[in-house]
């Protein structure tokens, strides 16, 4: 038997205002930016007139001539480098999401849906200037000496103060996001041959952000021979123990 796991969609979040893809600087900003560059290219100008104007026709320094030209040149300079300093300071920076994950992993067999769920909890930060978002997610899993199994997975479901999300908003600036993360796994001749035998196995969870950048969590656990999958619902809590696991990533 097979079960739909698409998780509703009536309670999506929608998108916060910022979120889209558009990065392109601020037209102030790109004028504030040719101002700057501007002020810098006129005062060389400036300053070979105050150079002239402080020798004679001989070449020889006038000595005790003071022009009020080369102190108004040097402050154009440092004007138009704090100028250009603002300007770049108010570019926007490109988004650096780090994507985390806790020790705990849960896992449940529903052998009448044909369905293993698995549940961990998940932290997310953006370290850029805008907020960034959890699209997409792909998993797999890895066993020494043996292909990695892909998994056909349902859209992931987070969990954040009671409140059901997909595809969550991850703010930018020090407020890290953590959520509880759900994924069903439809058992398929690739994803049963994955939880079927005993041994060490490696999960790995892929997500994508809203730039297509990739952020892996992994887990590494124990298959034991009550664990195996039969007729029988079962759950089983594991603690993460990756460093035990071959690396088997690619």
């Amino acid at each position: 038997m097979s079960a739909a796991i698409s998780p509703e969609i009536d309670g999506r979040q929608s998108e916060l205002t910022g979120v889209g893809h558009d990065t392109k600087p601020a037209p102030s900003v790109l004028a504030k930016t040719w101002t700057a560059m501007l002020s810098l290219i006129t005062p060389p100008f400036t300053f070979q007139r105050v150079v002239a104007a402080f020798t004679d026709e001989d070449g020889a320094a006038s000595k005790g001539r003071i022009d009020g030209g080369f102190i108004k040149t040097t402050l154009a300079i440092l004007t138009g480098l704090i100028t250009l300093y603002s300007a770049y300071k108010m570019l926007p920076t490109p988004p650096t999401m780090a994507v985390s994950a806790g020790k705990d992993l849960t896992v449940s067999y529903y052998p009448q849906k044909e369905l293993v769920r698995l549940v961990f909890n998940v932290r997310a930060e953006e370290f850029g200037s805008k907020p960034n978002q959890i699209r997409t997610a792909k998993a797999w899993v890895e066993e020494p000496l043996t292909p990695r199994h892909p998994l056909h997975i349902g859209e992931p479901e987070f969990e954040e103060n009671n409140s059901r999300i997909y595809e969550p908003i991850i703010p930018a600036g020090p407020s890290p996001k953590n959520m509880q993360c759900s994924i069903c796994v439809r058992l398929d001749d690739s994803s049963r041959a994955a939880f079927q035998t005993v041994g060490l196995r490696r999960l790995v969870v892929e997500f994508k952000d809203k730039a297509g950048q990739a952020h892996r969590v992994t887990f590494c656990f124990n298959i034991e021979d009550d664990q195996l999958l039969t007729s029988e619902e079962k759950k089983f809590q594991y603690f993460n123990e990756d460093m035990l696991c071959p690396d088997q990533s690619i």
